[in-house]
């Protein structure tokens, strides 16, 4: 009977090698904020500070790596729009000014401390509750 009551529930969707398909996790609104303020001090953080920013955020570690790659790839397509000519809608805030702040080596250590104070008040208004969790979190499956 308790197979009955599998067939019963949602079926699971399987790839071509027989292994289930993971739903995919989108970060909430706040998450984003975050991500977007750290990516406009620092295309490429390093892969410690990407793991610790997975776990200060709740999210995936993976889902960190392919935000990041995902995003400069958006800026540079964006970028490429703007040198030929194309007018292109962008949803990045402030992309420009954070490269031409890298480019000119300023701003390195404000940069730290108010991106560090940004994920710190994420992190108390999610503590305090004030924030709800993402959809699927607690399944584990986080490498």
């Amino acid at each position: 009977m308790d197979a009955d009551e599998d067939e019963d529930s949602e079926p699971v969707q399987l790839n071509a090698n027989g292994n289930p398909i993971k739903r995919r996790l989108r970060a909430n609104r706040e998450q984003l904020r975050v991500l977007e303020s750290v990516f406009d001090q620092n295309r490429t953080p390093s892969p410690g500070f990407k793991k610790d920013l997975a776990k200060r955020l709740g999210m995936p570690h993976k889902s960190i790596l392919y935000w990041f790659q995902n995003r400069r790839a958006m800026l540079a397509r964006e970028q490429k729009r703007l040198h030929t000519g194309q007018v292109g809608v962008t949803s990045m805030q402030g992309s420009e000014d954070a490269a031409e702040e890298e480019l000119d080596g300023e701003g390195d250590e404000s940069s730290l401390m108010k991106m560090k104070e940004d994920m710190l008040k994420f992190i108390d208004r999610k503590n305090s509750g004030r924030i709800g969790g993402i959809a699927g979190q607690g399944g584990g499956g986080e490498n």
